[in-house]
């Protein structure tokens, strides 16, 4: 097994659609197409390192969490990240879910008419035989410079939203609950993965056990309150996102099981 270990790097300032080279990983701020007076997608391009990788919004025990914040721009009220499909590693018994070679994450920006700059700081993490969490300013001017082939491919290989047909049983555990979320879907393909997410930030939710039985999945996870005071689960706020060979499939919400 691989020992894994972590250091801090904090990088300089990425500026319009320039990319800041370091030895395991560049960004390039994509400016993207404007799609009205107050839309516009845009998008970071993350290349790395042969060998290494970065990691999807879920990323599994032992992965990094990326981490986005967009405040410090100009004109710009919103953005949400279009997740492109990502990869499950196995390695040492444990599972993460990341990109390697390189990631392309379009940026779905709601803003004020007028010109627009969006910038923040990217916080991720990447992994070879060490892990490092990055911080990375980055600037992009949201000028129009047509569709971008690139960011369009990457949006196509998001996930298929499916309406949710699932259920929630949960049964209280120490500090939290555990959850099992039963959802009838045909087989997606080899070596089903499940991935159970809350848009809580004060819950965390460990990795998935994935079970089967014909044309129902069920996923089970420990749902865990990371603060003193006990969080209720909202059962309409639980995401199930299904892997398996080329496919990916989310649910958003449950009813009682």
């Amino acid at each position: 097994m691989k020992t894994i270990t972590c250091i801090a790097v904090l990088c300089a300032v990425t500026t319009g659609a320039m990319a800041q080279d370091y030895d395991y990983v560049s960004v390039d701020g994509l400016s993207g197409w404007s799609e009205g007076a107050t839309a516009h997608v845009a998008a970071v391009k993350i290349t790395l390192a042969p060998k290494w990788k970065t990691y999807w919004r879920s990323p599994g025990a032992n992965g990094i969490p990326p981490q986005f914040e967009w405040d410090s721009g100009t004109n710009v009220t919103g953005v949400t990240i279009d997740w492109p499909k990502p990869e499950v590693f196995h390695a040492g018994g444990a599972r993460s879910i990341g990109y390697r070679d390189e990631v392309i994450l379009p940026l779905l920006v709601t803003k004020g008419q007028g010109p627009a700059t969006l910038s923040g700081t990217l916080r991720f993490g990447v992994c070879e035989d060490i892990c490092v969490p990055v911080d990375m300013a980055i600037t992009i001017p949201l000028t129009d410079t047509g569709p971008d082939a690139d960011i369009i491919a990457s949006m196509e290989t998001g996930p298929r939203e499916l309406r949710s047909n699932a259920t929630c049983t949960m049964t209280p555990i120490t500090g939290g609950f555990q959850v099992s979320m039963t959802a009838r879907l045909p087989q997606q393909g080899r070596d089903e993965v499940t991935v159970m997410e809350v848009s809580n930030p004060n819950i965390w939710v460990s990795d998935s056990t994935t079970t089967r039985k014909g044309n129902t999945i069920t996923s089970t996870a420990d749902v865990i309150s990371m603060t003193a005071t006990p969080t209720m689960v909202d059962r309409s706020d639980m995401r199930l996102t299904v892997f398996g060979g080329d496919q990916m499939v989310e649910m958003r919400g449950c009813t009682a099981g």
